[in-house]
C-alpha cells in the first residue's frame, strides 16, 4: 500500500510540472544608452553646453546617436520687390520639424543604411525635410538648412563616438546658447549591415529659468501684457532721453 500511494504521489507530481508554464529564457538587448543629466536650465547666462550620451552596444554594428526636438511648425516665405515694394510671392510649409538636430555615427550615414531607412526614421538633415513634407521644394530645402545651421541649431557633420573596448561607447553632442526650451528626446541606433537591430530613446527636458522665463511666459500667453510694457518702456526710455538732453543744452 506505501508503494502504491508513492507511485501516485509521482505521478500527481509529474502531471503538475507539465502543466507549469515553461520557463523564457531573457533575450540580452542589443542596445544600452543613457545621458549624462535628463534636463538643462536656460538662463541669461547660459552658453551652451555638451551633452554625453554613453552606453554599450552587445554585439557589432554600427551606431547612430541623435538629439532632437522640439517639433514646431515652420513656414518659409520667398521676397521679391515688386512696384517698389517687397512682397511674399512664395512660401513652404514644414510641420512637425524638430527646431534641433544633432547627431554622432561611427560612419557617415550613407554608408550605414539604404535610403529609403534613412527617411522613415529621419536620420539626416535632408531625410527629416523630406519626412516633414516630401514635395518641397529644393531652394526652399537649402534655406531652411542655411538658416538653422547658422544658430548651429541643425548640425550638417555628423559627431565622433568614442569606443572603449568592444562595447562601451561615448558621444559627445553640442548644444548651442540658442537652444529651444521643450521636450527633446536622445535616440540611440544599432544597424547590422543596413539592418535596424536595436533602438533606445531618453527624454531630455529644456526649460527657462529667472527673469528670462517669466518675459518669455509673458510674451507667449500674455501678449497684451508685453505690449503694454514694451510700450511702457519706450515711452519711458524716451522720456528720460528727452530729460537729460535738455538739461544738457
Amino acid at each position: 500500500m506505501r508503494y502504491l500511494f508513492a507511485s501516485l504521489l509521482l505521478l500527481a507530481t509529474s502531471g503538475h510540472l507539465r502543466a507549469q508554464e515553461p520557463v523564457s529564457v531573457p533575450l540580452v538587448t542589443p542596445l544600452v544608452a543613457d545621458i549624462s543629466q535628463n534636463s538643462i536650465e536656460i538662463h541669461s547666462s547660459f552658453t551652451g553646453m555638451q551633452l554625453l550620451v554613453f552606453g554599450a552596444r552587445n554585439q557589432p554594428g554600427d551606431l547612430v546617436l541623435v538629439v532632437r526636438g522640439p517639433e514646431d511648425f515652420i513656414v518659409l516665405r520667398r521676397k521679391e520687390r515688386i512696384a517698389g515694394m517687397w512682397m511674399h510671392v512664395e512660401q513652404e510649409k514644414y510641420p512637425n520639424l524638430p527646431l534641433f538636430y544633432g547627431f554622432a555615427t561611427t560612419k557617415p550615414l550613407e554608408l550605414i543604411a539604404p535610403e529609403n531607412t534613412l527617411r522613415a526614421l529621419g536620420l539626416g538633415v535632408q531625410q527629416i525635410i523630406d519626412r516633414s513634407n516630401s514635395r518641397s521644394m529644393p531652394n526652399f530645402d537649402e534655406a531652411l538648412i542655411n538658416q538653422l545651421d547658422v544658430y548651429r541649431l541643425w548640425q550638417r557633420r555628423f559627431g565622433e563616438i568614442t569606443y572603449f573596448g568592444e562595447s562601451l561607447f561615448k558621444a559627445k553632442i553640442d548644444l548651442p546658447d540658442r537652444l529651444p526650451r521643450g521636450l527633446f528626446t536622445v535616440e540611440a541606433y544599432l544597424f547590422d549591415r543596413g539592418q535596424l537591430v536595436g533602438f533606445q530613446t531618453i527624454p531630455l527636458h529644456t526649460f527657462k529659468t529667472g527673469f528670462d522665463a517669466t518675459v518669455f511666459d509673458t510674451a507667449q500667453h500674455e501678449p497684451w501684457i508685453y505690449g503694454l510694457a514694451a510700450i511702457a518702456m519706450a515711452l519711458s526710455g524716451g522720456w528720460l532721453a528727452h530729460r537729460l538732453f535738455n538739461r544738457r543744452a
